[in-house]
């Protein structure tokens, strides 16, 4: 009898990484651009795998500037879901022109991806004898001189970005508005409390005299004081003032200053409710808009301006001061046309004014 011994086999196990076909992403395209003329500028980003991972797998894209928004912020890729996605990015008028996407996932057997963003720097749509150009979303400094960012920074200075360089300052801290990051319009501005809040600066080369110039500003109160002011400059003296500010009271009209001769529009401002206003002087004629409708047209004007300083967030001899917060001011050496005037109007629509 033939005794048979039991006989053992060893099975080699199967290589899996060479079974499985491991996933790789891409994101689409690669370099991107945001026009940045107006906020809400929008392009669409693709996150894609090339196989379904074996369990679900997040990726999250982020943008190097939160001015730059992604949505959504978190992909998700797994057995039985689709292998690609699209991100809306939204782009505003504000933050560095290079940003930078950059799309994570959580398997880290998956490579990063990064895509470049570029915005082209904003400009105004009307630039022609531009005498001031102040911007809550550039040139903002906080205490110490660097760029304010923070919620309730002290604003030390405001930067003219006309080749003018008409700066703001305000040295004293219990003196200096505030920057707030979302302003108006989700975008910046800078805050003045209506208690001793001011800035300064020189008007020497601002429209003086009865010269021909156009205004303008885009602004809210926030609370309204018993006396005149906003901004202004020139000397307080008899028309030799040149300012845009609300008439004393609780219902005041939007106004130009001349002092003692003032000019009072037919719009009367309320609180919390932003103003696009647009004053012209031509030919010694006054007109107003705000919100993009005429509130006066062509007023024989006797203001003559006469150089002393430029003020902001209160009156023009400091008497009296203004809770208002300030997006932007432009101010021209000259009289806008009526088509120059849309066209500034339409380049202010990013404060959703």
């Amino acid at each position: 009898m033939i005794q048979r011994r039991p006989s053992l086999y060893f099975l080699k196990k199967p290589n899996s990484t060479s079974a499985v076909i491991l996933p790789t992403m891409s994101a689409l395209p690669g370099t991107m651009v945001l026009d940045r003329s107006g906020s809400g500028t929008q392009a669409i980003l693709s996150v894609a795998l090339t196989v379904a991972p074996i369990v679900n797998t997040n990726v999250t894209v982020t943008s190097s500037d939160p001015s730059v928004t992604v949505s959504p912020s978190v992909v998700v890729f797994g057995p039985g879901l689709p292998l690609s996605a699209n991100v809306t990015v939204t782009g505003s008028t504000i933050g560095p022109v290079n940003v930078t996407l950059t799309a994570t996932p959580s398997d880290l057997t998956i490579a990063p991806k990064t895509v470049a963003i570029t915005r082209s720097t904003l400009a105004l749509p009307v630039q022609t004898n531009l005498a001031m150009w102040l911007r809550a979303d550039s040139g903002v400094i906080k205490r110490g001189g660097t760029n304010a960012a923070v919620l309730d920074d002290p604003v030390q200075g405001w930067q003219d970005l006309s080749s003018n360089a008409l700066n703001l300052s305000q040295a004293t801290l219990t003196y200096q508005p505030l920057y707030k990051p979302t302003g108006m319009n989700n975008l910046p501005g800078v805050t003045f409390d209506g208690i001793d809040d001011v800035m300064t600066g020189s008007d020497a080369l601002l429209p003086l005299g009865k010269a021909d110039r156009t205004v303008v500003m885009v602004a809210k109160w926030n609370m309204f004081v018993a006396s005149y002011g906003g901004m202004s400059w020139g000397s307080n003296t008899t028309n030799a003032v040149f300012g845009m500010v609300k008439w004393s009271g609780t219902t005041p009209p939007a106004t130009v200053q001349g002092w003692a001769f003032d000019y009072a529009s037919s719009y009367v401002l309320t609180v919390n409710t932003p103003v696009l206003w647009v004053v012209t002087l031509s030919g010694g004629l006054l007109s107003q808009r705000i919100n993009r409708t005429s509130v006066m047209s062509n007023v024989v004007s006797s203001q003559n301006t006469i150089s002393a300083n430029f003020r902001m967030g209160a009156e023009t001899n400091a008497s009296g001061f203004q809770g208002i917060t300030f997006s932007e001011v432009v101010v021209f050496n000259r009289a806008l046309t009526a088509t120059e005037i849309t066209q500034m109007e339409s380049y202010a629509a990013r404060w959703n004014v």
